[in-house]
């Protein structure tokens, strides 16, 4: 069973892909929906719908600002709905509405441009990974569900400098340990403002596993629905007093049963 690709782009000058509708018959093959890689200028992906992909639904690896993705409908992947590799470009008004045991989107380029998506029914998987430098992640809105791993966004190691602001994320995943609506495995560096984190599920709205000091974190909403809302290093938090006590630099509002 082959590997299969519904439009594939490698390299060339410009690419303008337009109200296309790239569906796999066989979501048990490995494969691909729309792959635009290493175009030199122009890269417009727009208005295409993307179903029933086994690895990805959208690939996408920019070289610079006029690599534009926006208003694509990415539905049933198994495993990434879009990874954005590369440096610069946007991606906007994406919709990526069931993914089973993946991501909705994992950002690994730099300087990128990322808001105003929808990532919904995200299963076993999270919605946003940042994991590359310098991104912008905005107005963008996550939905995760299902038992075992449902998170919202993911701050990783390689995403220094990100900005993560007014973003929305419900989770409703029943998994009190792996449901987490934001995510801190690593990185420096980040401004994370005026966001809603709320964990419907009783896990936590936030999770930090790395030193949040030099961060930049303001007027973000943390609600759950279970005992704590929050975990730094490892301790457990249920009011803000001592959260922000522990966090110096952090002013949230918190919203809790």
């Amino acid at each position: 069973m082959g590997y299969k690709y519904g439009v594939y782009v490698n390299d060339g000058d410009s690419i303008y892909l337009y109200g296309n509708i790239v569906n796999s018959i066989n979501d048990d093959a490995p494969g691909q929906g729309i792959v635009c890689v290493n175009v030199i200028n122009l890269a417009e992906i727009d208005s295409n719908k993307i179903s029933n992909y086994r690895n990805r639904g959208l690939y996408a690896k920019v070289l610079g600002e006029d690599g534009k993705f926006r208003n694509n409908t990415i539905e049933n992947i198994r495993s990434l709905g879009i990874l954005l590799e590369g440096s610069n470009g946007v991606l906007t008004n994406n919709t990526v509405d069931g993914v089973i045991a993946g991501s909705g989107i994992n950002i690994t380029a730099s300087s990128a441009t990322v808001t105003e998506n929808k990532f919904l029914n995200i299963q076993a998987g999270t919605g946003i990974i940042v994991n590359g430098p310098d991104n912008l992640v905005a107005n963008n809105f996550v939905e995760a569900e299902g038992v075992g791993i449902a998170k919202g966004i993911s701050l990783r190691a390689n995403g220094s400098g990100s900005k993560v602001v007014f973003n929305s994320v419900n989770i409703t995943g029943t998994d009190v340990a792996n449901g987490i609506g934001l995510e801190v495995l690593g990185g420096t560096g980040y401004t994370v403002k005026n966001n809603i984190f709320a964990n419907n599920g009783g896990g936590y709205a936030v999770k930090v596993e790395a030193n949040v000091s030099s961060n930049d974190w303001d007027y973000n909403d943390f609600f759950s629905t279970g005992d704590e809302f929050g975990s730094y290093m490892g301790t457990l938090y249920s009011d803000l007093q001592s959260w922000g006590s522990t966090i110096v630099s952090l002013q949230n509002i918190i919203l809790e049963w």
